[in-house]
Order: C-alpha cells, then sequence, then structure tokens
C-alpha cells in the first residue's frame, strides 16, 4: 500500500518523465526513493503493434468438364484464332 501522497508524487514522476521523453537528448532519469505497488493490468513495456492478417484469396471454382467440353467445341467449329481459345480454356482451367 501507498504511503499518503506516494501515488500522487509517482504519477507526477510519470508524466512529467512521459512529457519530457524525446524533447531532450540528454536528460537526467530520476526515480521515487519509495516502492509502489502497481495494478497488475499496467504494463512496464510499450505495447507492440498489432501485424495485420492477410486475407487469403479464394480458390477459382473448378469448371465442370461438360462445361469445358461445350466450350471448347463451340470455339473448334468457330473463326477465334488458336491463341485466343488456348487462353480462354486456361482462363476456365480446362485443360
Amino acid at each position: 500500500m501507498c504511503v499518503a501522497g506516494e501515488w500522487s508524487k509517482l504519477q507526477e514522476n510519470l508524466n512529467k518523465a512521459q512529457i519530457g521523453h524525446g524533447s531532450e537528448k540528454n536528460f537526467t532519469k530520476t526515480t521515487p526513493s519509495t516502492t509502489a505497488k502497481v495494478n497488475s493490468t499496467s504494463s512496464a513495456t510499450p505495447a507492440q503493434p498489432v501485424q495485420p492478417v492477410p486475407t487469403p484469396i479464394p480458390t477459382p471454382p473448378v469448371t465442370p468438364y461438360s462445361v469445358c467440353k461445350s466450350v471448347k467445341e463451340t470455339l473448334a467449329n468457330s473463326t477465334v484464332s488458336s491463341d485466343v481459345v488456348a487462353k480462354i480454356m486456361t482462363d476456365l482451367s480446362c485443360s
């Protein structure tokens, strides 16, 4: 337990240290001469930033064989170039 006024002194010293941190490169750190019990929920180390979790890329649905077969037959009977046919079949994940 803290003695009367001890908690206020600790808070004041912490505030001064936080406000002064970084504004001066060379400053003397002071610590209170008495030990105070600190709440267990507080932390002396700075919180680590939370890394974002990447969203998984969904697997494209499998094109049914019947669709691949129909598209291939239709394109084979058309005037579409073989390069375009190959691209369409690849985009559909058809072999």
